[in-house]
């Protein structure tokens, strides 16, 4: 079967109000991409339904919204979505959207969606894609439900060329493996992910992030809600490995358990916040294991940024618990990943900005930074991890 004989499958399945569309064990080639319209779901059968692509700004499935702006009720499963391992060009057309060579994700900006509902999926393998694996996002004023991505294998997935230095909105950090970027999201589950680049001769790293939240700066309302960050592996990514909350969002109800998140050159876990517009929180971060992060950055970082490295980064987290994570050799890279800079000294285990926290059992050896560095806003914060408590490190640096 062709790619546009699964496209003819899926407009009929929603032309009859919904059902599955099965993409048969067989190498499918896109040319452009499947366009997965409410109420259908395209399943495949694991890693023998393959869609391939030999352009690097052709992403693979498109979620489409319906005549009301809602993307909603389906599920992708099964599938191994491949592409040609090159980076985008950097041009006018590569924007914040970051909307160009995806594995599944939400159309361009000139598609109007307001809100995303009941998507799924689980599965599926997304590999050598020139932008972001996942992509649930867009720059408006979008809300975001019931979603789940899980047990799916993210792999050499990368950014534009690294000759780009840039990290505004047109540089790489539009580019994750698994990105959520709007204003809202509620009821999110992310479960059992892989989100790996391993440095090779062309790339020294792959996408700026794993796993990340972003607010999109659209409204001054963003909050993530009963959000579950739960057994996902992170590695080698140009800076964060997961990312529960970035910018103006309060956090509510959410938790990032037995993550495993190594060899990212800023920050293992990173949870930031403005902390001078929201002081809600209700974080939970337990079970972690943040190693070997936190050894690079982008050229010469600036100065602002080199605080921004370390296994667990707490840029403004409020009410939360920190407990039972392992810590231990950030600022060093593994045999496997080199490069480092001046900013690595800073890589402590745990980094704290915040109020209201509780730090228990953590474990926190050999970083480069010292076992917790705590700077700027520090309020009522509990720390009891006894058997590291005299090896740490506390360090009071001013912002």
């Amino acid at each position: 079967m062709n790619a546009e004989g699964i496209q003819r499958l899926i407009d009929a399945a929603h032309e009859a109000g919904g059902g599955d569309v099965t993409v048969p064990a067989g190498t499918h080639t896109l040319e452009t991409a499947l366009q997965l319209k409410p109420t259908v779901n395209l399943r495949g059968e694991g890693n023998q339904s393959k869609l391939v692509t030999e352009k690097a700004d052709t992403n693979f499935i498109e979620l489409i919204p319906d005549a009301d702006g809602v993307v909603r009720d389906s599920a992708i499963s099964g599938l191994f979505l491949k592409g040609p391992g090159q980076s985008l060009d950097i041009t006018e057309d590569v924007s914040v959207n970051a909307t160009k060579g995806c594995g599944i994700i939400l159309p361009s900006r000139e598609v109007q969606i307001r809100e995303v509902h009941n998507i799924v999926i689980e599965q599926c393998r997304i590999e050598n894609a020139s932008g972001c694996g996942i992509r649930f996002g867009t720059p408006r004023d979008i809300f975001i439900e019931n979603i789940t991505v899980k047990d799916c294998h993210l792999l050499q997935n990368r950014r534009p060329p690294e000759s780009r230095s840039s990290v505004g909105p047109v540089g790489p950090d539009s580019y994750k493996d698994i990105y959520f970027y709007g204003t809202r999201f509620e009821n999110v589950h992310v479960e059992g992910n892989t989100c790996v680049f391993t440095p090779n001769a062309s790339s020294r790293y792959g996408n700026d992030s794993g796993i990340a939240f972003v607010h999109n700066n659209n409204s001054d309302k963003g909050s993530v809600k009963n959000a579950r960050l739960i057994s996902n592996v992170c590695t080698g990514h140009r800076r964060h490995g997961l990312v529960t909350n970035y910018g103006n969002m309060a956090a509510f109800d959410v938790e990032a358990r037995g993550n495993e998140c190594r060899d990212n050159r800023w920050a293992g876990l990173y949870v930031n916040t403005n902390y001078k517009k929201v002081t809600e929180g209700n974080l939970v971060i337990q079970g972690n294991t943040c190693a070997h992060n936190g050894y690079g950055g982008v050229g010469d970082p600036k100065a602002p940024d080199r605080s921004i490295r370390g296994g667990i980064v707490l840029n403004g987290c409020f009410n939360s618990d920190i407990s039972n994570n392992r810590c231990n050799q950030n600022g060093h890279p593994s045999s496997s990943f080199t490069g480092k800079d001046s900013s690595r000294r800073f890589a402590a285990g745990i980094r704290v900005r915040g109020r209201n926290l509780t730090l228990k059992g953590n474990e926190t050896r050999h970083n480069k930074g010292g076992c917790i560095a705590r700077w700027g806003l520090y309020e009522n914060v509990e720390i009891e991890n006894k058997a590291f408590l005299l090896s740490c490190l506390f360090w009071r640096l001013s912002g």
